[in-house]
């Protein structure tokens, strides 16, 4: 008989997966203990979205688990945070597009592929007096036709899921290597 999955469990599924993750970017077999190494963030983050669609095929096939199962990508969801400084931090605050923000971040890793970083930074325009918006400085490790294609279907997705009024507060450059 099929149980469904208590919180427990999939904390320990998220261990195990984290894991995983830590072990196959270094290429070899790491402990939990080994931490000192580089980690590639744009690895872990395509994985946990990809992670993340699959949770949500599941949901929908069995909806009543979805009150008692915690998503592997609620953490990121919840903590991108992490990835801004308190500038950045307190700039989404003070316009209330934390969300938002966090949305930029994670369409980009979904729909562009090669990433190998992303700068993440408050700028201001130099030709319109106190106007901050944050940048995102994409460096991708492909063609520019790819990565012109990459940017509509990034482009088609942030018209329907950011709203006009709070678009304003993001820009956005690539760096080809």
């Amino acid at each position: 008989m099929q149980t469904t999955p208590t919180k427990i469990d999939s904390i320990r599924t998220k261990n195990a997966i984290f894991l995983f993750i830590f072990k196959s970017l270094q290429g070899r077999q790491a402990t939990e203990n080994e931490t000192t190494n580089t980690i590639d963030e744009a690895e872990i983050l395509k994985l946990a979205a990809n992670w993340g669609k699959y949770e949500d095929k599941v949901l929908q096939r069995s909806p009543a688990i979805s009150t008692h199962h915690t998503a592997f990508t609620d953490s990121l969801r919840e903590n991108c945070s992490l990835l801004f400084t308190e500038d950045i931090l307190a700039f989404c605050l003070k316009n209330n597009i934390y969300n938002e923000c966090c949305k930029y971040h994670s369409l980009f890793m979904e729909n562009f592929k090669n990433i190998r970083g992303i700068h993440i930074y408050l700028s201001e325009d130099p030709e319109i007096p106190n106007y901050q918006h944050i940048s995102f400085i994409l460096t991708v490790a492909d063609s520019i036709e790819n990565v012109l294609v990459y940017e509509d279907y990034f482009t088609e997705r942030i018209d329907k899921e950011i709203e006009t009024e709070k678009r304003k507060f993001f820009i956005y450059n690539y760096n080809l290597v």
